[in-house]
């Protein structure tokens, strides 16, 4: 027997002999969605304004320690377009970006913490096409999950409820100060 032979003999008897226990990890469970719609936009209650927005993106979930805590990473592209009904003039936002979960504790009370890095590109174009205002970089927040007494099944779980600003926003913030209806009613008016 040759020694690539004797090497590969042996490699598959220690697989063989190894504990059933030690099977890989389950692999990701990964979700392609995407998400349009146009309906109208109400936040800024003195425009008569339509909203359009169209993003796309993928979630991954993957188990993580001893108690098989689901962890998210969710990649996502898209855009807002909105629009003035008075003018016909729009005011556009493009996005894209990873929202990952960078640790998940389940506080033993039915409820888990989850620490969110969130990081992407924003830019902001007026009527014409010009980019007006961009923010890229990073944040840090926290969100609380009720589990529903299934820490490690996520499918049950109830709407996250946010909690502050962990690390404040390390990038470039172009809309810092400002008021969006402000904004909206300057470059759609």
């Amino acid at each position: 027997m040759n020694l690539k032979h004797g090497i590969a003999a042996a490699a598959l008897t220690l697989a063989l002999l190894a504990p059933a226990g030690t099977a890989a990890a389950a692999p990701p469970e990964i979700h392609h969605w995407t998400d349009s719609d146009t309906q109208p936009f109400t936040f800024c209650s003195d425009l008569d304004i339509m909203e359009t927005y169209n993003f796309s993106g993928s979630t991954r979930i993957v188990k993580h320690g001893k108690n098989g805590l689901q962890y998210f990473t969710e990649t996502f592209r898209g855009s807002i377009v909105w629009t003035n009904q008075d003018t016909g003039r729009s005011f556009r936002m493009e996005q894209a970006g990873v929202d990952k979960d960078a640790k998940v504790v389940d506080n033993g009370d039915g409820t888990l913490t989850i620490i969110v890095l969130a990081t992407g590109t924003t830019r902001f174009y007026d009527n014409s096409g010009r980019m007006v205002f961009s923010e890229n970089g990073q944040i840090r927040f926290e969100v609380l999950v009720d589990h529903n007494g299934t820490p490690d099944d996520y499918t049950d779980d109830g709407d996250g409820v946010f909690q502050g600003i962990v690390k404040p926003s390390t990038g470039t913030n172009g809309t810092d100060g400002r008021d969006f209806c402000d904004d909206l009613a300057y470059f759609t008016g």
